[in-house]
């Protein structure tokens, strides 16, 4: 069944997408802001050393450094995709670097890299969401509450690497299953290079890349010329990452992280494997339950997950996909578990489980179908999840998606509320042309009305509806109380120092 109701849809999501731009130049984001001056090196200076950036930009974090050069600390896939963005837009500029600001680059670079990247993504996860829950509302409210209420919300408006490496791993799953299903050994091959992609942005790629080659292994029919089709095609840019390391660092096998210049990221990253050695369950469950980052705090629908896999499971057709993605859950779990947990950064949400929200939005999806089809209560408790999740994650990614580590015991209630309450809202894209804080208002009815059609939409008459605003409400109420007392002055600092960066030009 395609997906051919509510066109309304996906054009609205990508205004949600491509009008806001959170962006804070005080705050100097070295996430973001060491691989704009790699993208701007890349074309101007035919390097992917930064020096030459650092001197003309000042200085920026997340840097490695080796033999007197200096690069960002992290995989260049993001930068190498970015560097052919600004070089259509230096082109359109009669190739002036100095008539393509930092700001209008950074939020090109979001906007392509990232946002349209996750908005085809979420078209393809809608066709998939469609064929799995044999009902489209339940389909697309999955939709709406993955594509505002979690991490690929947050890291589709930024230029992180994250969102783009959980686009090419989840997307690389669907062509997978396309290929299972249709025994065609050409998604395959495209599952390969997306595969390989992901690890050539993102170090931790590897956990999910290595699982989907051995699904193409075990689960599609043709299996040695399936298998030769993912692998083959994924070599390109894992070759294009060794080379990368080599040129930079000396040795195909030598990261950034290695080489880190600041000495707190290095101890971290020296602990263990690359930052990960044994789980503990305090990394564990901070990840996943902490109010101050963690996923099923800002993704409450995600909850649902664990029923979906089952019911997958229950399908014959189904249960190769249901024992990977339970395999994945796993996977990313004992990752986070086992990660240097005060190295997260300032984020909304564990940032490193972007790839691990995508996987799990499928059968969070089958879960919300599931429970709508048992009766109104039980939907309306999986649409009050879904509105839970846009509210948190939404407004947090669109106010400050810079949380700072260690300070906030309650993310939600002690930065984003207080921000929106005082009147503090970032730039547009609008911005750009001029235009004021009125754009807010278009923003906030596309945002609020999407909110409401998950009420809306939930099924039947009765106590479907009234249970998903309670559901909502009560969740709200108990992650007011929740979270750890920290220190008062600390919080007033912070949150003084947040306030600078949005007067700050």
């Amino acid at each position: 069944m395609p997906p051919d109701r509510r066109p309304w849809l996906l054009p609205l999501l990508a205004l949600l997408y491509l009008l806001p731009f959170p962006y804070f130049p005080a705050l100097r984001s070295p996430n973001e802001g060491s691989r704009l001056y790699q993208v701007r090196a890349l074309v101007d200076d035919h390097s992917f050393a930064v020096n030459a950036q650092l001197r003309r930009y000042g200085p920026i974090g997340d840097l490695a450094q080796y033999e007197g050069r200096l690069y960002p600390n992290k995989a260049p896939g993001i930068s190498i995709l970015g560097a052919a963005v600004y070089a259509a837009a230096k082109a359109v500029v009669g190739w002036d670097p100095d008539r393509v600001t930092n700001a209008a680059l950074l939020y090109l670079l979001r906007a392509l890299c990232c946002a349209i990247p996750t908005l085809i993504f979420l078209w393809a996860l809608r066709r998939r969401l469609w064929a799995w829950t044999g009902g489209g509302i339940a389909a697309d409210a999955t939709i709406v509450a993955y594509a505002l209420g979690s991490l690929a919300y947050t890291y589709g408006l930024l230029f992180f690497s994250h969102q783009l490496c959980a686009v090419l791993l989840a997307g690389a799953f669907l062509l997978l299953e396309t290929a299972r299903e249709e025994d065609r050994l050409v998604p395959a091959a495209w599952a390969g290079l997306c595969a390989g992609g992901a690890v050539l942005v993102e170090y931790t790629a590897a956990l999910a890349a290595l699982p989907l080659g051995l699904y193409a292994v075990f689960a599609l029919r043709r299996r040695l010329k399936a298998t030769l089709a993912f692998g083959l095609a994924s070599l390109p840019p894992q070759l294009a990452l060794l080379a990368y390391h080599q040129a930079a660092y000396g040795s195909p096998f030598e990261t950034g992280y290695r080489h880190n210049v600041n000495q707190q990221f290095q101890a971290w990253h020296s602990h263990g494997f690359m930052g990960v050695g044994w789980p503990t369950w305090n990394a564990l469950g901070g990840s996943f339950f902490d109010p101050e980052h963690g996923m099923l705090i800002f993704s409450p629908f995600l909850v649902m997950a664990p029923l979906g896999m089952w019911l997958l499971f229950k399908e014959p057709k189904r249960r190769p996909a249901a024992v990977l993605l339970a395999a994945l859950t796993v996977l990313y779990a004992l990752f986070t578990a086992s990660f240097v947990y005060d190295a997260w950064g300032w984020t909304v949400g564990p940032r490193h489980l972007a790839p691990l929200a995508a996987f799990a939005a499928l059968p969070a999806g089958v879960a919300v179908a599931f429970l709508r089809r048992r009766s109104p209560l039980w939907g309306g408790l999986a649409a009050g999840l879904c509105v839970l999740s846009v509210l948190v994650t939404g407004l947090a990614t669109v106010t400050y998606p810079h949380i700072p580590d260690a300070v906030f015991g309650n993310a939600f209630f002690e930065v984003t509320l207080p921000l929106l309450v005082s009147g503090y809202l970032p730039r547009t894209v609008l911005s750009f042309f001029g235009a004021g804080s009125w754009v807010w208002a278009l923003y906030f009815a596309a945002f609020l009305g999407t909110t409401l059609w998950l009420v809306l939409a939930v099924p039947g008459a009765g106590a479907g509806r009234p249970t998903a605003l309670v559901t909502a409400v009560l969740a709200l109420a108990l992650l007011s109380v929740s979270g750890k007392e920290l220190n008062p002055a600390a919080k007033r600092a912070q949150l003084a120092f947040i306030e600078r960066t949005y007067r700050s030009p």
